[in-house]
């Protein structure tokens, strides 16, 4: 049997307590049940629609999971999703910059759990698409020393600007 180094056991409770976190900011948002206006449309047509706005990434993210071109309402499943990629890429996040669990997850959780990420994880279909998006800039920042300064300023300027 192989154990589970220290390491590992300590990734896996961060997980779990930004799992926790998160889903009890999630938990108002799934027992609410209500479509976003933007969601209105995609439920009534079907249509995943992604290329005409540029978004060929959320595209094929769609059609892998819905396994064909037409948008399903897998509601639950794409926030709880969601959640799962942010959490994973918080408790990494802490691990790099060697954080204890009771500072991260007070101080980590204020990149998802602001108001108006909570109301962009209110959309039914782009939910995952979005938060996949904002793991991506997180992971940046935990492979920072793969990347220059000079790409991490530009970067950090497309994101806030």
């Amino acid at each position: 049997m192989h154990s589970i180094s220290k390491e590992q056991s300590e990734a896996s409770v961060r997980f779990l307590i930004f799992l926790a976190i998160l889903g009890l900011f999630l938990y108002p948002i799934l027992h609410g049940n209500f479509y976003y206006p933007d969601d209105y449309y995609r439920s009534a047509t079907r249509d995943i629609s992604c290329t005409q706005t540029g978004r060929f990434l959320a595209q094929l993210i769609f059609i892998t999971i819905n396994a064909s071109n037409i948008a399903y309402d897998l509601s639950p499943l794409l926030q709880v999703l969601a959640i799962i990629f942010l959490s994973f890429s918080l408790a990494s996040l802490s691990l790099k910059w060697k954080l204890n669990r009771t500072s991260s997850s007070l101080a980590l959780r204020l990149t998802v759990c602001t108001p108006f990420f909570l109301q962009d994880l209110s959309y039914r279909f782009d939910s995952l698409t979005i938060s996949m998006a904002l793991s991506c800039i997180i992971w940046f920042f935990i492979l920072e020393k793969t990347f220059t300064s000079s790409y991490k300023k530009y970067y950090l300027n497309q994101y806030y600007c």
